[in-house]
């Protein structure tokens, strides 16, 4: 699973070179256009840029350049701790692996350096991760805007592909745990037509069921516009193509209590 930094493709390699970006002083210190303020936590910081990238022939190559600082988690006693991003730089190459759809990765590269602070030097520990952006698809967040205005027909397609790819998800023993809909991007005149996207909590499961609960019970809870039947069709495909040893009216009480634990409505389980 590892592998030696930095990691690069070659087509953003050779782009890079052509742009002066070879090094990773030059990508840290780069100005760009941010997709949202930088989120501030775990003792550090981390955002997205736009990475726009024109060839010799005069086309434009888009990516998201992550960058991020002291925005560390915990891989175990002995691991010690490592960037969030390195986290999901190792689990799109379990996904691919694993041959499950999600973004890809072009660059990834980690470094400590010190920096003065007040005098003092503190150590920072530095992380960069470059991924294409996903041309031609859309976030299932924005689908979402006009549900109610769509053919069921669409709908029902939309939610048999989501489904299978959490029971594709699942049957590797792999959580995402940020199962949102903005995370999901759709395109059905594509190959795959979904694929996921914010892979850093993504985890082996330990309680099986437990981590196919939380991410259908995240996902039916995000959405906001499903109405009982889309619920009950989106499980019923989930079952099709995941033997989880639950029935539907099983799997359905277990997102009931989820829905309990966070203090929300519960669906309705028809019979």
């Amino acid at each position: 699973m590892k592998a030696p930094f930095p990691f690069c493709d070659a087509t953003l390699a050779s782009l890079l070179a052509r742009h002066s970006l070879r090094d990773f002083d030059a990508l840290w210190n780069l100005p760009a256009e941010p997709v949202e303020p930088p989120n501030h936590r775990r003792g550090g910081w981390s955002g997205v840029w736009h990475l726009r990238l024109a060839d010799g022939e005069g086309a434009t190559h888009h990516y998201y350049l992550k960058r991020q600082q002291n925005h560390l988690s915990r891989r175990g006693l002995l691991l010690g701790k490592k960037p969030t991003f390195y986290r999901e730089y190792a689990n799109i190459l379990r996904c691919r692996v694993r041959k499950l759809p999600c973004l890809d990765v072009a660059y990834y590269d980690e470094r400590r350096r010190l920096r003065r602070e007040g005098g003092r030097k503190l150590p920072a520990y530095q992380a960069i991760l470059i991924t294409p952006a996903l041309e031609g698809y859309t976030p299932f967040s924005d689908v979402l805007s006009g549900w109610a205005a769509m053919p069921e027909e669409l709908r029902l397609q939309y939610l048999q592909g989501i489904a299978r790819l959490a029971a594709d998800l699942h049957r590797s023993r792999l959580s995402h745990n940020n199962f949102y809909p903005k995370h999901l991007f759709v395109a059905f005149d594509k190959n795959p037509p979904v694929r996921i996207i914010d892979l850093e909590r993504m985890g082996f499961q330990w309680r099986r069921i437990h981590g196919c609960v939380l991410d259908l019970e995240t996902f039916v809870r995000r959405t906001g516009v499903l109405s009982d039947a889309e619920v009950d069709y989106f499980l019923f495909q989930y079952l099709r193509n995941h033997e989880l040893g639950q029935n539907f009216s099983q799997l359905k009480k277990r997102l009931e209590r989820r829905h309990k634990k966070r203090g929300m409505d519960p669906p309705t389980v028809q019979s």
